[in-house]
C-alpha cells in the first residue's frame, strides 16, 4: 500500500514554461521541492517594482494539500503568466513532508512550516531567489 507522499508524487506533472525551473531548495533543517518562475523580461530591471515576487502556499498538507493542488496551480498560473508581468520571481512549493520536500509536517501549530516560510522568504529579500544566480539547491 502506497503511502500519501507516494501518490502525490506519482500523481504529480511536471511543470514546463519558458523562466521556469523545478528544484529543492535548502531551508533551515529541509529541502523544499520548489518551482520558482523568473520573469526574464525584467530579471535586468533594477526598479522596485520589477523585484515584486509571489509566494504561492497549499491547503493544510494532513487534508492532502500539495502544489499540485488546482487551486494552487491556478494561483501560480496566474501570477506566473501575469500579462503585465508585474513580478519577477513566482515560488510555489511543497512544504515539508508534501511530495518530494524533506522532513515531516505537523499536525498541529504548523510553527516549523511558518519558519520555512520565513525562511523562504529571506532568501527572496536576499536576492538569491530573484536574480539570475542559483539559490541553494541540491
Amino acid at each position: 500500500r502506497r503511502d500519501r507522499r507516494e501518490e502525490a508524487m506519482a500523481s504529480e506533472k511536471p511543470i514546463s514554461a519558458t523562466g521556469t525551473t523545478q528544484t529543492r531548495i535548502a531551508v533551515r533543517d529541509v529541502k523544499l521541492d520548489c518551482v520558482v518562475h523568473r520573469n526574464a523580461a525584467q530579471s535586468d530591471d533594477a526598479s522596485s517594482s520589477s523585484r515584486l515576487a509571489v509566494v504561492v502556499l497549499h491547503p493544510y498538507p494532513w487534508l492532502g494539500g500539495s502544489m499540485r493542488d488546482h487551486v494552487t496551480q491556478s494561483l501560480w498560473d496566474a501570477f506566473a503568466n501575469d500579462p503585465f508581468r508585474k513580478y519577477n520571481t513566482v515560488v510555489m512549493y511543497n512544504s515539508r513532508g508534501v511530495g518530494r520536500s524533506s522532513g515531516r509536517a505537523t499536525m498541529f501549530g504548523a510553527q516549523k512550516e511558518v519558519a520555512d516560510l520565513k525562511a523562504l522568504c529571506n532568501l527572496l529579500v536576499g536576492g538569491e531567489l530573484l536574480e539570475n544566480r542559483p539559490p541553494q539547491v541540491s
